[in-house]
C-alpha cells in the first residue's frame, strides 16, 4: 500500500495550525458571558468556540508584515510578499456575528484563518457527531466520516484519502472546558493523550502541541499505511504558540505573538541520525505596531543540541552537531523601522560550538552587548563594549571540495562603548567616533594564506578584500 499523505497530513494539520498559521485567536470582541457561569445552551458554546478559534488569523501577521516592509534597518529580511497569505483582506466579525449562530462569511476571511475554520468546524459539528457535556466541558465525538469528506472538499487531504482519515480519526475526541461563553479551551485528543490545546478567546489565544500524542498519531498513521514506521524513537515535550491583539483594524494591526518551550523538548530518530534537545524557555516573542513601524523581538534559546547527517554535504556520512549553551537577544525596531536597538544580545560567555563527525569544527563567542544599528545612515553606534571571536580550526569539515586538509580560518573582534562604525560612499567602513576598532584575522588554506592584527582609530576607514585581509583605504 501506498504511503498516504493524509498519515502525514493529518497529524501536519494539527501541527501546521499551530506552526504556519500561529495566531488563529484575537481581534474583535466576543459576546458577553452569561452572568454566573457559562450559559446551558451547548449550540452556542460550541459555535463560538468555532468562530473565536478562527476569526483574525493574521492580525498579528499583518502587522509583523507591515513593521518590515516599512524598516530600512531591517532591509526586507523577513519581507515576503506570500508572508500573510492574504491575510491583509481579513474583515473581522463583529459581536452579534460571533454569536448570532448564523454560518460563516467565508468571502471575506482571510487565508490563513479559513484554513483554521476549515478544519475546526467539522470536528465540532456537523453529521452524527455526538455530544456529552459535564458542568462546562463538552466532550466531543466527532463523525469521522464526515469530518473526512469535509476536509476532502476544503483541499485538506485528497479525496482517495476519506477513508484511511476517518480510521485515524477513529481514536480522537474533541473536548471544550469552557470559561465563559466565549472562552476556554479547545483540545484534541488522540488515545487520550492531549495532543494539540487551543486556548481561545476574543483578544488573546494560544495553540501546544504535545510531541508524545504526535508520536503516537504517527506510529499509528503507518500501521493503517500498512507501512514500516519512521517515526523517531523518542518524541518528548511541548511548544506554545501564543498571540494577543490591541488592534485589529487593517493595516494599523497590532499585537504580540511568542513562542515558547513549555516542557523540554527531546526527538531522537537512529534510523535518521537526528536528535534534538531545548530546554524549557521562551524561546521566541515579538510585539508589532503596523501603525508606527515599531517592534519589538525577543529571543532566548537555552540548551539547545542538534545533531544531524550530512549539514554542509563535505564529508559522505558525517554527523554534524550544533550546540548553544545559551543565547539571548533583545531588538527594537524604532523610528518607523529605521533603526534597530539590541540589548543584553550575545551567547554569554559560553560559546556556540559545531562538530562534524565529533571534531570541533567551529565555535563563535560573543559576548553579551548592546548596539544601535541605523538604516537611512547606515551606521552602528556600540552602546556597550564588543567582544567577537570565531574560531573555523577545520574549513575543510564546513565547505569541502579541494580545500586542503587542516585549513583555518578566525576572526576575532573588539571595540569599546561609544564606538561608532558608519559605511561610506565607496563601501568603506569608517570609525566615526570613540575606537579603536581591533580586528585580528586568518585564513590558512594552504594557498591563499592571509593573518594580520589591525586597530582602526577614529577616522580612519577600512574594507575586507577578496583575500579576506583588512586594510586601511581612503574614506572618500
Amino acid at each position: 500500500m501506498r504511503a498516504l499523505p493524509i498519515k502525514k497530513s493529518l497529524v501536519a494539520t494539527c501541527v501546521g495550525l499551530a506552526l504556519s498559521a500561529l495566531v488563529a485567536c484575537g481581534g474583535g470582541s466576543g459576546g458577553e458571558s452569561a452572568a454566573g457561569g457559562v450559559t446551558e445552551d451547548t449550540d452556542l458554546v460550541v459555535r463560538n468556540a468555532a468562530r473565536t478559534v478562527s476569526s483574525n488569523v493574521g492580525v498579528n501577521m499583518n502587522s509583523i508584515q507591515a513593521t518590515a516592509d516599512n524598516s530600512s534597518a531591517v532591509s526586507g529580511l523577513v519581507a515576503d510578499g506570500n508572508f500573510t497569505d492574504g491575510a491583509a483582506d481579513a474583515i473581522n466579525p463583529s459581536a452579534e456575528e460571533i454569536t448570532s449562530g448564523q454560518p460563516f462569511d467565508d468571502e471575506h476571511a482571510s487565508g490563513h484563518e479559513q484554513t483554521v475554520r476549515d478544519f475546526v468546524l467539522p470536528t465540532l459539528e456537523g453529521g452524527n457527531a455526538t455530544r456529552t457535556r459535564t458542568a462546562d466541558t463538552i466532550v466531543i465525538d466527532p463523525d469521522e466520516q464526515y469530518v473526512c469528506q469535509q476536509w476532502s472538499a476544503d483541499d485538506l487531504i485528497d479525496g482517495e484519502e476519506v477513508s484511511d482519515c476517518a480510521e485515524l480519526l477513529s481514536d480522537f475526541t474533541v473536548r471544550i472546558d469552557a470559561d465563559t461563553d466565549d472562552t476556554g479551551n479547545l483540545s484534541y485528543l488522540f488515545a487520550e493523550q492531549n495532543l494539540l490545546v487551543i486556548k481561545y478567546g476574543p483578544t488573546a489565544g494560544s495553540y501546544e502541541l504535545f510531541l508524545p500524542a504526535v508520536k503516537t498519531a504517527m506510529q499509528r498513521a503507518a500501521v493503517i499505511a500498512g507501512e514500516e514506521s519512521r517515526v523517531p524513537e523518542v518524541m518528548e515535550g511541548a511548544l506554545k504558540l501564543s498571540a494577543s491583539v490591541l488592534n485589529d483594524s487593517v493595516g494599523v494591526e497590532s499585537g504580540s505573538m511568542s513562542v515558547a518551550v513549555t516542557q523540554p523538548v527531546r526527538i531522537a530518530s537512529v534510523d535518521d541520525d537526528i536528535s534534538l534537545e531545548m530546554g524549557s524557555s521562551s524561546a521566541f516573542s515579538v510585539e508589532s505596531d503596523a501603525a508606527s513601524g515599531d517592534a519589538i523581538l525577543s529571543v532566548k534559546v537555552a540548551s539547545m543540541k542538534l545533531s544531524m547527517p550530512d549539514v554542509f554535504g563535505s564529508e559522505p556520512d558525517s554527523i554534524t552537531r550544533i550546540e548553544v549553551p545559551d543565547f539571548t537577544l533583545h531588538a527594537e525596531l524604532r523610528d518607523s523601522g529605521s533603526e534597530v536597538l539590541l540589548t543584553d544580545s550575545g551567547f554569554g560567555a559560553e560559546p556556540m560550538t559545531l562538530s562534524v563527525n565529533d571534531q570541533l569544527a567551529m565555535s563563535l563567542v560573543l559576548a553579551n552587548t548592546s548596539a544601535l544599528f541605523d538604516g537611512d545612515e547606515p551606521m552602528v553606534s556600540f552602546l556597550e563594549s564588543m567582544s567577537l571571536d570565531l574560531q573555523v580550526p577545520d574549513l575543510r569539515a564546513l565547505l569541502g571540495g579541494d580545500i586542503a586538509v587542516n585549513s583555518s580560518a578566525a576572526l576575532a573582534l573588539n571595540t569599546t562603548a561609544g564606538t561608532v562604525l558608519r559605511q561610506q560612499d565607496n563601501s568603506a567602513i569608517k570609525v566615526d567616533a570613540g575606537g579603536p576598532f581591533n580586528v585580528e584575522y586568518s585564513v590558512l588554506d594552504g594557498e591563499n594564506n592571509s593573518q594580520g592584527s589591525e586597530s582602526f582609530l577614529v577616522g580612519e576607514c577600512f574594507q575586507e578584500t577578496s583575500a579576506s585581509e583588512f586594510v586601511r583605504v581612503s574614506c572618500e
